[in-house]
């Protein structure tokens, strides 16, 4: 292992870890869990001559983690709790001075919160900065998705996945970058649908939900992005159990992120828990050695991207684990988005343009056989078939359905038999017009220029009962 070079001040999350456990509580003890322990806590760490100095921000709290670092450089946010028995709130804290504020607190809890760019719509008076933040939607639900504003009204949910999200990650582009899980009849049959995750992207307001990595890639936990200067995006991917433990360090191109995966560390070296880019576009680890897997601490390390080399420990507390890194410093402010999503109607539209457009590298048809119509299910415990829209001569169809519902779709024949099945769960936002090319179709094509059938009637209808609700006005963001 390489010597650390200099590196700045580190904010992470510091959770208890006690060495002193026999062989048969080996694994728990090792463990990092979704669940934020007792005990754990926010530091900043300066690393001098080798040497690192701790101090903790978050005194006070019977648990603090998770933080992420405002564009200025000036502020964090972080979940945490003030006893044992609450719920995880947002708080955000000022460097400078350590003053903080509660900026919101669900009734359910919450796993991790980050700070979003701006949002616009053509009816408020400028742009909002908002924040995102992950917890179930009810008392039993997975995690999803909600956004808000910095002083934490205007809860808006922004995901529907009946596997639920995490580990969300503001792109450089303004999209929001996360976790999700999969169907379970998009796992191997040995798989539970909670183990086999891919990373999508959405707007933050919600629309235009989009797979970015791991559909396709067999089953496997992924999660915990983050993006380098340079456009690579960095995650972590995991077949082993526990899933979502540990994993190895895969890289895709923000721009390619279906064409140019790599490895850039397995775990035959050594487990990684959590990535983070320092600006010259090292990458900042958590890490133990496959010697030390289960019965050591997680410990921050540097590791080169191109060539999969670690440095000597750049922080080692074996008392505790070391998570969550992110170098102190200012960043340039993602793009902000624009949004059409009107909480005034209930439905949203979807098109595409040809079904037998597909994802193919020799840009073949998605099947020989001829597709009569496009059935549409929710996430329902019975099946949730909503039903089933016709398909125009030139493969095009045109329909409206409940926003704010997970959907899936699948092509059937004249006799109703399956030709094609979504692996993933999609919805739409209010007043959301989402259009895709094809049925799996290859997401770098540019659509054809032509004026499709679909789109020169009125949509279908699909388990929308009654008319939609008039388009008014609204709210800003």
């Amino acid at each position: 292992m390489n010597a650390p070079s200099t590196v700045g001040p580190i904010i992470m999350t510091q959770t208890p870890f006690d060495p002193r456990v026999n062989e048969a509580d080996g694994i728990a003890a090792g463990r990092v869990g979704a669940e934020l322990s007792t005990g754990s806590r926010i530091v900043e760490v300066n690393v001098e001559r080798g040497a690192s100095r701790v101090r903790s921000l978050t005194d006070g709290f019977a648990a603090a983690g998770r933080a992420d670092l405002s564009f200025d450089g000036a502020h964090l946010l972080f979940v945490g709790r003030r006893a044992a028995s609450e719920k995880n709130a947002v708080w955000e804290m000022r460097l400078a001075d350590g003053e903080m504020r509660q900026v919101v607190a669900p009734p359910f809890g919450c796993e991790a919160a980050i700070y979003l760019s701006t949002l616009y719509t053509l009816d408020a008076e400028q742009p909002v900065r908002r924040i995102a933040f992950c917890g179930p939607a009810s008392d039993a639900g997975p995690n999803q998705f909600f956004t808000c504003r910095t002083d934490g009204s205007n809860v808006q949910q922004i995901t529907f996945a009946p596997e639920g999200v995490s580990d969300g990650y503001l792109l450089t582009d303004g999209r929001l970058l996360f976790s999700m899980g999969l169907p379970a009849d998009s796992a191997a049959a040995s798989e539970s649908p909670a183990s086999n995750r891919a990373l999508f992207t959405i707007n933050v307001d919600g629309t235009d939900i989009s797979l970015f990595a791991g559909v396709g890639d067999g089953p496997a936990w992924r999660g915990r992005p983050c993006e380098s200067p340079d456009g690579w995006v960095y995650f972590l991917e995991s077949k082993a159990t526990p899933l979502g433990e540990a994993g190895s360090v895969v890289a895709v191109r923000r721009a390619r992120s279906l064409q140019s995966r790599r490895v850039v560390a397995s775990t035959d070296q050594g487990d990684f828990h959590s990535i983070s880019v320092l600006e010259d576009g090292r990458l900042l680890v958590s890490y133990r050695t496959a010697e030390g897997r289960i019965r050591s601490s997680y410990d921050l390390y540097i590791l080169n991207p191109n060539n999969g080399e670690l440095s000597r420990p750049v922080v080692d507390k074996p008392m505790w684990h070391e998570v969550d890194p992110v170098a102190v410093g200012a960043r340039p402010v993602p793009h902000g988005r624009s949004s059409v999503v009107n909480t005034n109607t209930t439905v949203g539209q979807l098109y595409c343009l040809d079904v037998s457009s597909s994802d193919s590298m020799n840009g073949s048809k998605a099947s020989d056989r001829p597709v009569a119509g496009v059935r549409v299910f929710s996430a329902s415990a019975d099946g949730g078939v909503l039903g089933t829209a016709s398909v125009e001569p030139d493969g095009s169809f045109f329909l409206e359905a409940p926003a704010r519902t997970p959907l899936r779709l699948e092509t059937v024949d004249g006799r109703g038999e399956v030709v094609r099945t979504m692996r993933s769960w999609m919805w739409l936002m209010p007043a959301e017009r989402r259009g895709c090319i094809g049925c799996h179709e290859d997401r770098e094509l540019t659509p054809p220029n032509r004026h499709v059938l679909a789109l020169r009637k009125s949509p279908q209808r699909i388990g929308v009962g009654d008319p939609s609700a008039v388009i008014e006005p609204q709210e800003g963001p």
